[in-house]
């Protein structure tokens, strides 16, 4: 972060954590985000890789894992996060929904500032996006 705050960078935009956020991710986020500030720098958002559309008994851990992302970007101070949602259903896979495990992840972020920016395969996400009923369910 410093060669990225000496070559006169606004602002950096996170993507995942780095290996040390491994047993504590929410107090590493904390470290950074006091980095940042020490640096001038600010956070302008937080992404991470999803891959929402698997079976329902692996969806619960997914959820799980999304909503501590939520957790980190609030952390990090950042206003949006983006998060995949699914590259799409496998042609010979079965066809599975997507709308409650948005759903949950959409009840942990709304209370916070955050705005969420879900994105995946447009066909299947515009239908799933719609029946999420949250302002950050239609932003891609």
């Amino acid at each position: 972060m410093d060669w990225i705050a000496s070559v006169n960078v606004e602002a950096v935009e996170f993507s995942g954590l780095d290996e040390k956020a491994a047993a504590q991710p929410v107090r590493r986020a904390a470290q950074l985000r006091k980095r940042c500030e020490k640096l001038g720098l600010k956070i302008a958002g937080y992404s991470t890789g999803a891959e929402l559309l698997g079976p329902p008994e692996e969806q619960a851990e997914l959820v799980r894992q999304l909503k501590g992302h939520v957790d980190i970007a609030a952390e990090l101070g950042v206003r949006n996060m983006r998060h995949d949602v699914t590259r799409g259903p496998k042609p010979d896979g079965p066809r599975m929904t997507l709308a409650a495990v948005l759903k949950a992840v959409v009840h942990r972020s709304a209370p916070s500032p955050i705005t969420r920016s879900p994105k995946g395969s447009k066909p299947h996400w515009k239908t799933t996006a719609s029946t999420c009923r949250h302002p950050s369910a239609s932003r891609t």
